[in-house]
Parts: C-alpha cells; sequence; structure tokens
C-alpha cells in the first residue's frame, strides 16, 4: 500500500477516536453544566436572603413537597446550609475543571480542524495522485498495445528469417549442387578441350601437308611481291598464314592493291597465281560462303559489269591481265582487267 494511503488511513482513525472522545466529554460537559445551573440558582437564592428568612424558605419548600409540617432544629439548618456551601464550593472546583474540559475541547477542535484540513490536502492529493496513477496506467496500457504490436512484428520477422534461412539453405545445397556439375562439366571440358587441342594440331599438320605445293610457291615468291603480299599476309609463319587465308577481307584487300598497281603501270606478272590458290583455300574452308574469281574467255563480248579495259579499243577480250573477284555476297569485288581486241 502506498505510504500517502496508510497516513490517510491513520489519520482517519485518529479523527474517529477523537470525535468518540469528543461526544463523550460534550456529554459530560452538558450534565455537569445542568447540576451545575440548578446549584448555581439554589446558591443565588442562598445568598440573597437571611438566615431567617433562609430557614423559613426551607421549610416551605418542604411544606410544598408535602412534608409533614414539623419544625427543624436550627442545628440541622446550619448544617444543611454548611453542605450547601460545600457544594458551591465542589459547584466551583467543578466549573474551574468545566473550564478546563472546554480549553481541552477546544484544543481538540483545533487539532480536529487541523486533522481535517490535512486529511482535505491528503485527499486532494491522494485524487491528483490517483488521476497519475490512471493517467500511467493508461499510458503503460498504451505502451503494452505497442509493445504487443512491436512483438507481432518481431514475430513475424523472426518467422521470416526462418524462411530466408530455409531457403538459404536450399540455394546453397543447390550451389553445391550447382558446383559440383560445374566442376564435372568443367572436367568434360577439359577433356574435350584437349582432345580438340590434339585434333587441331592434327589438323595443322595435315593441313601442311596438304598445302605443301602453296608453301612451297611461297618460298619462291619473287622479292619484288613479298613486301606487297607481307602487308596482308603472315608468310613467314605457314599456320598463322593459313589462318589469315580464312579471312576473306584480307585477300579482298590484297586483290585490290594488286589491281591498282598494275593500273598504276606495275608488272604484277605471276601474282594471279597466288591469289588464286588463296582463294582456293579460303573457299575449301567455307565452301557455304564461298567466293570466286572472274576469269574472261578470250574473243568473248566486253562486259563492263565485271571487265576493266587496260588497253585497245575493241569490243572483243584479247587477254586477260589480272582475274577479277566476286565476294561470298554475290556483289563484285574486283572487276577483271582485260586488254581488248
Amino acid at each position: 500500500m502506498p505510504e500517502k494511503e496508510k497516513v490517510l488511513q491513520t489519520t482517519e482513525g485518529s479523527q474517529e477516536i477523537l470525535a468518540s472522545q469528543l461526544n463523550a466529554l460534550t456529554s459530560q460537559l452538558q450534565a455537569t453544566g445542568n447540576l451545575m445551573q440548578a446549584l448555581g440558582q439554589q446558591l443565588e437564592t442562598l445568598a440573597n436572603t437571611s438566615a431567617p428568612e433562609r430557614r423559613r424558605s426551607f421549610w416551605d419548600n418542604f411544606k410544598d413537597a408535602g412534608t409533614p409540617s414539623k419544625a427543624l432544629p436550627a442545628s440541622r439548618l446550619d448544617e444543611t446550609l454548611a453542605r450547601n456551601v460545600e457544594l458551591a464550593e465542589k459547584l466551583k472546583s467543578k466549573d474551574q475543571e468545566l473550564e478546563k474540559l472546554n480549553k481541552l475541547q477546544a484544543g481538540h477542535a483545533a487539532q480536529l480542524a487541523a486533522l481535517q484540513t490535512a486529511n482535505s490536502d491528503l485527499k486532494k492529493q491522494l485524487a491528483e495522485k490517483t488521476a497519475e496513477n490512471r493517467a500511467f496506467q493508461k499510458e503503460c496500457a498504451n505502451l503494452g498495445a505497442k509493445f504487443r504490436e512491436q512483438w507481432d512484428e518481431t514475430a513475424r520477422t523472426i518467422t521470416s528469417l526462418e524462411n530466408a534461412q530455409t531457403e538459404l539453405t536450399a540455394l546453397k545445397a543447390e550451389f553445391e549442387h550447382c558446383q559440383n556439375e560445374l566442376a564435372h562439366k568443367q572436367s568434360e571440358f577439359d577433356n574435350i578441350n584437349d582432345t580438340l587441342q590434339k585434333y587441331q594440331t592434327e589438323y595443322v599438320r595435315i593441313q601442311a601437308e596438304k598445302f605443301r605445293p602453296l608453301a612451297d610457291a611461297l618460298e619462291h615468291i619473287p622479292a619484288g611481291f613479298r613486301p606487297l603480299v607481307q602487308s596482308y599476309y603472315e608468310i613467314d609463319n605457314l599456320p598463322e598464314f593459313l589462318t589469315q587465308c580464312g579471312q576473306f577481307n584480307r585477300l579482298s584487300q590484297l586483290w585490290q592493291s594488286c589491281r591498282s598497281n598494275i593500273v598504276n603501270g606495275e608488272n604484277l606478272a605471276g601474282m594471279e597465281v597466288f591469289l588464286l590458290r588463296v582463294l582456293e583455300i579460303y573457299n575449301n574452308a567455307f565452301p557455304e560462303n564461298a567466293g570466286r574469281e572472274i576469269i574472261p574467255q578470250l574473243d568473248t563480248w566486253y562486259d563492263y559489269n565485271t571487265q576493266e579495259r587496260m588497253g585497245g579499243n575493241g569490243t572483243r577480250v584479247a587477254s586477260v591481265i589480272l582475274p577479277g573477284l566476286v565476294q561470298p555476297n554475290g556483289q563484285v569485288g574486283v572487276k577483271a582487267l582485260v586488254k581488248l581486241d
């Protein structure tokens, strides 16, 4: 139990005890007051009369009360007066006690008022604390609701993480399987690559044997033609030369250079043999994408679409200076140089 509630209960208990005591004292004071009032009236009456009159009055009182009419001795009257005086002194003492009790009652009343004020303050503080407690309980309820929401969100997050962990485990297993499969495929690829390299080596050897006449021809290219050929082919490296023979654009460019040199007056007699042999190598390697030469028949009509005149004023082909070249797409790449008659 909170400290302020304990103090409030103790204060309320003390107030109840003091109220009970004050009620008892009030009852006693009222009874004493009534007695003192009656005695005071008697004393006042006695003080205002002489002794004979007091005796007579006393006698009359007795007569009025129905007492037998019998004279009392004087000693008896004096004794009665003495007792009245004693009672007056006792009354005075009681009056003083009553005054003290009144003062005590006033003090208790002040204490009671102070306690009631303190009780009122405590009740007010208790009300404030109760309101604060209710606000705090409301805030705690809100925080509890938020905590439950966060808890539910955390639970959902944990569930998502567990699902993600399960998926990750599955992905790891799948990844390991893929790695094993990749290692197996890599091993197969290495074996295939080794086999391919063997076949390529064997292919180069076979091709070298097959084109040995071409190698011999390359070795005997006239010195004047070698620089032109070396501009497009590695004629000193037979495997590299065979690879370059598979590139049609090199052959087309060399063919065009030969045509330009001839047009410019240079004598390239014998170069057509080399050009035709390279075209043959290319067509053997790529038969589905082959090119072809243009070699006009002698004594045929001049065709300006595939031929280029290099001399003569006739209309028929007298000689072929340089064959022409048709590209794999069917277009004429280099026209044949002819002399007309």
